[in-house]
């Protein structure tokens, strides 16, 4: 199964904030099951989680917590895609 998946290679931080790249094509309702699984799934010790333009945001970044919020946005992209699947 393909999908979309984090380009991790385009990762930048700056000010707190983590921008990070999509790879791949999502299929139609694919950012509604993201938006979806965001709210659902419990944080961590970062801020708010937005999608735009093929690109994912995290603000207010904490040292320190990079492994867990990499599994967070790990786990919520493939739910949507799993969500999304055709």
């Amino acid at each position: 199964m393909s999908g979309v998946t984090l380009d991790w290679s385009s990762a930048e931080v700056s000010d707190g904030t983590l921008e990070v790249s999509l790879q791949g094509e999502p299929f139609a309702g694919w950012e509604d099951g993201f938006d979806r699984t965001v709210a659902l799934l419990p944080g961590g010790e970062w801020g708010k989680v937005r999608l735009k333009k093929n690109r994912i945001r995290v603000h207010h970044v904490r040292e320190g917590c990079e492994e867990r919020l990499r599994h967070f946005l790990e786990s919520v992209v493939l739910q949507a895609n799993t969500a999304t699947v055709r």
